[in-house]
């Protein structure tokens, strides 16, 4: 049925004007992105499709590429775009709004709040650092790099860069391991160490290394053979 054919109190767009974003479900205002369907489906039709290829989460929505959600009927490139690029708001919007408030992270334990909705469900590689004040409350969150399903690129260069328009006074590196492991790899400890000795040079504290895998994770600070090694 087309959106057009629905009372006007079931219609995304109309329901939203009348009661506000908050009455929408999620596949409503994904419809409200969306715009439009295909001939056989309406954008609301599309949107529950589309939220169904992510269990109906929009944490694992946020973590598809462009491509994946393109390979649902009715997502072209320019829809895929809106919705990834809206998510991104969101999750800034929430960031940004809770700041102030966020506590210092003094545990392995508490990156893994910040870091495991972001880093744990995805099926390939991603290196996020978590940039931190004085204090070591987390100041913002920021991903480097995307890689493939077992192995990413630590950017030591890219890092130092960010790390400075950031201001930051420490950062917590973070990456996941979809295959299910948090061991760390030689690359992993080897890159870690060159990026501690180059952040060192810049007077910024690499406070952590954490791995992520599913609900797992690993710390270097908590590995008291690799802190000896240093």
């Amino acid at each position: 049925m087309k959106l057009k054919n629905l009372k006007p109190e079931e219609r995304p767009r109309e329901k939203m004007l009348m009661r506000g974003a908050e009455a929408l479900s999620d596949g409503e205002l994904l419809a409200v992105l969306l715009g439009s369907g295909t001939r056989e489906k309406n954008a609301l039709e599309v949107a529950r499709d589309l939220l169904g290829e992510s269990q109906w989460k929009l944490s694992t929505l946020a973590g598809r590429s462009p491509a994946e959600i393109m390979k649902i009927e009715g997502m072209g490139r320019t829809k895929a775009i809106i919705v990834l690029a809206a998510l991104e708001l969101g999750r800034r919007a929430f960031l940004e709004e809770n700041i102030a408030e966020r506590p210092p992270i003094t545990t392995p334990k508490d990156v893994y709040r910040i870091a495991g909705p972001l880093l744990g469900h995805l099926d390939h590689e991603e290196c996020w650092i978590i940039h931190l004040s004085k204090s070591n409350a987390p100041i913002c969150e920021e991903k480097i790099t995307v890689g493939g399903f077992d192995s990413t690129i630590i950017d030591v260069r890219q890092i130092a860069s960010k790390v400075l328009e950031k201001k930051a006074a420490g950062i917590i590196l973070v990456h996941n391991h979809p295959g299910g492991t948090t061991k760390p790899s030689r690359a992993d400890i080897q890159e870690t160490t060159r990026l501690k000795n180059s952040l060192d040079m810049l007077g910024v504290e690499l406070v952590d290394h954490v791995i992520i895998s599913g609900r797992r994770f690993y710390s270097f600070t908590d590995d008291k053979e690799y802190r000896a090694s240093l």
